[in-house]
């Protein structure tokens, strides 16, 4: 498996998981499931206003 450049940044960079930053972890994950939930609102929000069939973005 090739790494990304965010895994390369990070790699080794917790080498005992007992010294794991339990704590900042946890915020990191409570934040993404935050962010994760208005993400999700202001989706729902645009399809309400906009209608389901409109082009967002081209990839």
């Amino acid at each position: 498996m090739s790494m990304t450049a965010f895994d390369e940044i990070y790699v080794g960079a917790i080498t005992d998981q007992s010294k794991a930053p339990k704590k900042l972890l946890q915020r990191a994950y409570n934040g993404a499931i935050i962010a994760t939930g208005y993400a999700e609102i202001l989706l729902s929000r645009a399809i309400r206003k906009y209608g389901p069939n409109l082009l967002v973005a081209r990839f």
